[in-house]
């Protein structure tokens, strides 16, 4: 599995004005995982997510468009950044997940999250 981050790093502004704007006026993040993501690559995936919520602002968008392969433990640990995330006021999608993703994501009720199929905050 290999990642690429695209955060959206909060300005002095958005700091100040976090309280008031509220999630949904900031351009999300961005976590776009390529290759198998399993129980091997756990780790670097708990890693990659938590920085990306640390350090950024708004939502978090994670793109599977390059995922060949995505085991349970693995979306285990994106639903609970889902949580984490919820609990922040800000929301997580999927975007373009595979068929068999697709699937994987269902056992977890997470197929609302996907863009384009209705995404539910």
């Amino acid at each position: 599995m290999s990642v690429a981050m695209i955060p959206n790093l909060p300005s002095d502004a958005q700091v100040a004005s976090a309280g008031r704007l509220g999630s949904a006026r900031l351009a999300p993040s961005v976590l776009a995982l390529h290759g198998y993501v399993e129980a091997s690559t756990a780790q670097l995936l708990v890693d990659s997510m938590s920085s990306l919520i640390e350090w950024s602002v708004g939502d978090v968008i994670v793109d599977l468009t390059e995922v060949e392969f995505i085991d349970i433990a693995s979306v285990r640990v994106l639903d609970l950044a889902r949580q984490l995330l919820w609990r922040e006021g800000r929301y997580l999608t999927f975007r373009a997940p595979s068929k068999l993703a697709a699937v994987v994501l269902g056992l977890f009720g997470l197929t609302s999250l996907i863009e384009g199929k209705g995404a539910q905050r």
